[in-house]
């Protein structure tokens, strides 16, 4: 381990993220991970890392921190970034010298901002990853978002870490904040009548200031079901689009929870997660039912746009 971050001062809520908590959720515990999948893996290929090293995940606006020592590093999603008074680009891996003083506190484009550091940021692995689950206090740096004063590790640095690697502008992701992401029907549409799926995707919606990394809650036009009976708890998946008696969507997140009893109108394709992740509050979200046959092949193209990548690195 080695010390490369001080913490002056915290920003909104930085924590240390990675691909989650896989094949947890059948004892309660939330899979949690990086909102945005693919600024995770991106920032992390630039760095010369696995794509699942842990990474610090900082919403709306990150921490200024201080170098301990020299290390490999890459802004993903982080605009205006400013190492001692000096811009810094975004997506590009970039060489940090001791005592220098990275400032990330200027606003970012999406609702989420990553930093990759060779090697990864060394925590604890519980239960199989290094991410925070703040609702129990696991996993990350003692569980618990960024504060002043803490001291970030990191493993030794990949050999395959060097600085001057880039995304091209075509590989580079748009942090709109207007998006339209495809759903797949739920397996409660029955209880919404043949044509509220319809209706769901006729409607633009603004993602709430009450939304979290649980969940996104939408304003819009109420959705009214037409089965009212009460559903058992059963398990809940990435991506559901819940519908609470008041009718408004609630879209569950990278840390939602295990079980849930409102009816799911509709799923969000895996490969569209990342940029309704990105949007902020009152940013707007509308809806288009997919066949399956597209959600696999948007599954594959997402691949494919980090496989390119990862063989094939920009250098400069």
């Amino acid at each position: 381990m080695r010390p490369v971050f001080e913490v002056l001062a915290p920003g909104l809520l930085a924590t240390l993220q990675d691909f989650g908590r896989r094949g947890q959720r059948s004892i309660g515990v939330a899979a949690s991970g990086a909102m945005d999948a693919f600024a995770l893996q991106a920032a992390n290929v630039l760095c010369g890392n696995p794509r699942g090293t842990a990474v610090l995940e900082m919403a709306m606006q990150g921490p200024v921190l201080r170098t301990l020592d020299d290390t490999v590093a890459v802004l993903g999603g982080v605009e205006n970034a400013m190492l001692d008074g000096c811009p810094v680009p975004a997506w590009k891996s970039m060489l940090l010298r001791k005592h220098q003083t990275l400032d990330l506190s200027a606003p970012f484009d999406g609702a989420f901002g990553y930093l990759a550091v060779a090697g990864g940021f060394d925590v604890p692995v519980v239960l199989g990853s290094r991410s925070t689950y703040l609702r129990a206090a696991l996993g990350g740096f003692q569980g618990r978002t960024l504060r002043k004063g803490d001291v970030l590790e990191a493993a030794p640095q990949p050999p395959a870490s060097r600085p001057g690697r880039f995304l091209s502008q075509d590989q580079l992701p748009n942090y709109a904040q207007a998006v339209t992401v495809r759903v797949m029907p739920g397996p409660h549409a029955e209880y919404f009548g043949a044509h509220l799926l319809d209706v769901l995707c006729r409607t633009a919606y603004l993602v709430a200031a009450q939304s979290d990394r649980m969940g996104y809650r939408l304003h819009g036009l109420a959705l009214a079901r037409t089965v009212q009976a009460e559903l058992p708890s059963e398990a809940m998946v990435l991506g559901a689009v819940q519908i609470p008696p008041d009718g408004q969507p609630i879209v569950l997140l990278a840390d939602h929870q295990t079980t849930g009893g409102y009816p799911v109108l509709a799923v969000v394709i895996s490969a569209d997660l990342p940029l309704l992740a990105q949007l902020k509050p009152s940013g707007k979200v509308a809806f288009r039912v997919v066949a399956l046959e597209e959600a696999y092949g948007a599954a594959l193209d997402f691949e494919y746009r980090l496989l390119r990548l990862q063989t094939g690195c920009n250098v400069r």
